[in-house]
């Protein structure tokens, strides 16, 4: 859960706030990690492109 929610609950409205999904990364390997699945990808894909424009813009 993150802010209350599950992750996947938080794609679409929190994709541009890369605390957001570095908050649904560590949620997606903990479910991931006791369900014994390969996380979703989406979630880290989005804070490496967060992470790249945050770099550009400075």
């Amino acid at each position: 859960m993150v802010d209350g929610k599950q992750a996947w609950e938080l794609a679409e409205e929190k994709k541009h706030d890369i605390d957001a999904m570095k908050r649904c990364c560590d949620a997606e390997l903990k479910t991931m990690n006791k369900a014994d699945l390969v996380p979703a990808s989406y979630y880290f894909e989005r804070v490496a492109i967060l992470s790249r424009k945050e770099k550009n813009d400075k």
